[in-house]
C-alpha cells in the first residue's frame, strides 16, 4: 500500500471516529473520499464537502440546501466542527440573508458619515446651480459695464466648476471608504484562516 493510500485510510478512520454523523445534516450515511495530494470528504446525504488537513477541516462546498455558506472557504479545527450547533448557525445565516436583502432594498451598503457629507455637497451643488441661474437671468447685463459683466460671468463659471470638483472629491472619498472596509475585512479573514491553519 502506497503512502497516499495509507494517508487516505487514516483520514477515513479519523472521520469515522470524529464524525460518525455529518456536522451539518446529522446523517450517518458516511462520506465519499476523493483526492491524492489533497483529500476531500463529501457527505453522502447533504453533499457538503470538506478539505481534510492534519489538524483542521475546510468547507469547500456547502450542503444541498446552502447551510453553512458563512463558513465556506474557512478552515477550522476538528473540534470546532464537532461542537458546531447547526440550528444556531442556520438562525444566524437567516439573519444575515435578511439583513442583506434589507440593505439591497434600501440601496446596498450601510450609511456612513461620509455618505452624509456627500449628500450635503450634492444638495449644495444644485443650490449653487439654482443661484447661478437666478443671477444669470435677473441681472441687467445690458446696463453693466463690460468689465463687470465679464467678471460676473467668470465668477459664476468658477463657482460651478468648484462645486463639481468638491462633489467629485467627496464622492470618491465616500466610495473609497466602502472599498477599504471590504479590503480590510478580507485581510482579517485571511489572517484568521492562516492562524487557524497554523
Amino acid at each position: 500500500m502506497s503512502s497516499s493510500d495509507k494517508k487516505l485510510r487514516s483520514l477515513e478512520k479519523q472521520m469515522a471516529e470524529l464524525f460518525p454523523i455529518c456536522p451539518l445534516c446529522k446523517s450517518d450515511l458516511g462520506y465519499e473520499f476523493t483526492g491524492w495530494i489533497r483529500t476531500f470528504a463529501r457527505c453522502k446525504q447533504c453533499k457538503a464537502k470538506w478539505f481534510l488537513g492534519d489538524y483542521n477541516m475546510e468547507l469547500t462546498e456547502t450542503s444541498k440546501d446552502g447551510t453553512a455558506f458563512s463558513l465556506l472557504g474557512k478552515a477550522y479545527p476538528y473540534n470546532f466542527w464537532q461542537k458546531l450547533k447547526i440550528e444556531e448557525l442556520k438562525a444566524e445565516e437567516k439573519r444575515l440573508i435578511r439583513e442583506k436583502a434589507e440593505a439591497e432594498r434600501f440601496g446596498g451598503e450601510e450609511f456612513t458619515w461620509r455618505d452624509i457629507v456627500f449628500l450635503i455637497f450634492f444638495c449644495n451643488f444644485f443650490i449653487s446651480i439654482g443661484i447661478s441661474v437666478y443671477f444669470f437671468v435677473n441681472i441687467p447685463w445690458n446696463i453693466l459695464p463690460p468689465s463687470l459683466t465679464n467678471t460676473m460671468i467668470a465668477l459664476l463659471i468658477y463657482l460651478f466648476v468648484l462645486n463639481i470638483c468638491f462633489l467629485t472629491v467627496v464622492y470618491w472619498v465616500a466610495t473609497d471608504e466602502k472599498e477599504l472596509k471590504g479590503l480590510r475585512n478580507r485581510i482579517l479573514e485571511l489572517q484568521e484562516t492562516k492562524n487557524k491553519k497554523e
